[in-house]
């Protein structure tokens, strides 16, 4: 029987990996080669990242993942395809961003079951289950393997969110370099010196939702400033833009910060540390570490936001 048959052969686009070469015999008997990239646009690359991402039906009926979440993921492998630490010859595939969607979305069901909770969102902080996604989808050139695979994912996350911060919220930076009279217009300085007047905030992974939000609400100025610029914005939907705001300025604020992440297995935490002397200062022993964050102005130390993650325990 006459059979009319095509095959089709896929590969990595050849512009970002040598692996997708197609080897010469094999070029030799294809009609077509048509060559391809990764997507260039976030739009692209989201649509992509849903249609592939294997998400139960229970888990999306439990667990609520926004657009600025997703756009936060995606935007980790954009970072990672322009960063000096890892190998461009391997190449950052879609995989990355689809085994992170499914870890960030496991993650919240995870603390939703441990808190008993019927339903829940990805926070920011859930964002700590993406790490080994990422040192599982890239390679590292030798200056990466220095810093090390979890220094490394964390620093795309911190560009990540730099990245994104400034589409939704004024850019921190551009307002610090106004005159003087105009900087009185800063929407970020109620919660600055909310935590200059010595407060701070500890939001660990598996804090429930209700006691996050209420945790959240403390911050001066921080409903105020979301409310200000999302006014439609749910309460839900509100307290992960103010959780997000906080990270934001936790990464775009010190200016002059240089930023250190250390994960410890023995506690079951994981901190990061944001500060502007020359290296990081010693861990604490205590099981629950916290994140600080200083930065000077006007050769002043003013305090912003002060994280600490609690480890989902992926890293063990």
């Amino acid at each position: 029987m006459p059979l009319d048959m095509l095959f089709v052969f896929t590969a990595n686009p050849e512009d970002y990996t040598n692996r997708g070469s197609i080897v010469t015999p094999l070029k030799d008997r294809i009609e077509s080669q048509i060559l391809t990239h990764y997507p260039k646009s976030i739009d692209t690359a989201l649509a992509i990242t849903e249609q592939e991402a294997d998400v139960h039906e229970e888990q999306k009926g439990r667990v609520i993942i926004s657009d600025l979440v997703k756009r936060l993921i995606e935007q980790v492998s954009f970072e990672a395809r322009t960063s000096e630490y890892v190998d461009k010859k391997s190449g950052v595939s879609a995989r990355l961003t689809i085994a992170a969607f499914e870890n960030a979305v496991s993650a919240a069901e995870r603390r939703a079951i441990l808190n008993n909770e019927k339903d829940t969102q990805v926070w920011m902080s859930d964002l700590i289950g993406i790490v080994p996604s990422i040192t599982g989808k890239i390679e590292l050139v030798y200056e990466g393997e220095q810093e090390g695979p979890y220094q490394v994912a964390f620093n795309l996350l911190e560009k990540a969110f730099r990245s994104q911060f400034v589409n939704y919220f004024p850019n921190p930076d551009q307002l610090k370099k106004r005159k003087a009279d105009a900087r009185d217009d800063n929407p970020f300085r109620p919660i600055t010196h909310w935590f200059d007047k010595g407060n701070h905030l500890n939001l660990f992974f598996n804090t429930p939702d209700s006691e996050k939000i209420q945790q959240l609400y403390k911050v001066d100025g921080l409903h105020a400033m979301v409310k200000k610029y999302f006014k439609g914005a749910n309460e839900r939907e509100t307290a992960l833009l103010m959780e997000f705001v906080l990270h934001g300025l936790g990464r775009l604020l010190p200016h002059q910060q240089k930023s250190w992440w250390k994960e410890r297995s023995s506690s079951r935490t994981s901190s990061g540390r944001w500060s502007t002397s020359a290296r990081p200062a010693a861990a604490s022993a205590t099981k629950k570490t916290t994140s600080k964050a200083t930065i000077s102005t006007n050769n002043k130390k003013a305090r912003v936001p002060k994280i600490s993650l609690e480890q989902s325990g992926l890293f063990v």
